[in-house]
This record gives structure tokens, sequence and C-alpha cells, in this order.
């Protein structure tokens, strides 16, 4: 992902620190979970509370340990949407669009997933792999070329 401080190694014109505290270099650990802007997230995923972890740690190592202490697939899609919304706060900053409010992350990743997960539980209403045969005659086709 594009943060800051792997742009400013490749060469982009950035200092590399975090757009958010502006104290560290913002790697994806740093914006994620280090950030002190990101803090009201950390305090509410109690399933990753205990967890001291350090800014230094590579991206692969740190979603190793998340996802290795994690009990449950739903867990998990939790902290993936946590994640999502972290990084979007994140972008809204850099664009300057606005501050997404840390302490509203969690319940709104939480929300949204669950209303997503519902969504795909619903019977589909229209199914293109059976369709009837009024719909599918209604359908564009193309002219036959004389």
């Amino acid at each position: 992902m594009p943060t800051f401080y792997l742009l400013a190694k490749r060469g982009v014109p950035l200092e590399g620190i975090c757009p958010r505290c502006s104290h560290k270099p913002e790697t994806m650990v740093h914006a994620l979970w280090g950030c002190q802007a990101v803090v009201k997230v950390r305090e509410k995923l109690l399933s990753l509370k205990a967890f001291k972890l350090s800014d230094d740690l590579n991206f692969y190592d740190f979603m190793f340990i998340c996802l290795r202490s994690l009990n449950t697939c739903q867990v998990v899609h939790n902290l993936g949407m946590v994640f999502w919304k972290v990084w979007y706060g994140r972008k809204q900053v850099v664009h300057n669009l606005g501050m997404v409010e840390s302490g509203d992350v969690v319940e709104w990743a939480y929300n949204f997933l669950d209303e997503w997960q519902s969504v795909q539980l619903r019977p589909k209403v229209i199914s293109f792999l059976k369709m009837d045969k009024r719909v599918s005659s209604r359908r564009w086709h193309m002219e036959d070329q004389d």
C-alpha cells in the first residue's frame, strides 16, 4: 500500500513521516496500528488489546501475529473491515477531505460488515443462471446480418 514511507523509499519526494501524527515514519504497521491517531481503535479491539506491537515489525509479521491470535473467521473479517476503515481515514487526511473519528471506526466497521453479510444471505430475486424465458426474450439480441 502506498504509505509515505514506502513512497519515499521509491524516490517520491516525500519525507515519509505519518500525515496523521507527524512523528514517526508511516509504515503499514504504523498506519494501521501504531499511530497515535488510532489509539481509540486499538482500545476497542478487545481480541488484540493485549498486544504491544512495535511499529518496527514488518507488515507480514504483524498480520501473522494478528491472524494467529484470532479465534474465528468472523473476528478476522471484523479486523479486516477495521483496517479498511482506518486506511480510509488515513486517505481522508492525506487528501484534505476531513477526519474520520477514530472512536467510531470499530462500530462502523462491525455494522458495515453485518449489513453486508445479511445482504449476501438473502435469496436472490433474479438468477441469471436460471433466467425466465419472459425475461430472456426481452434481452438485447444482435440483429441478423443479411
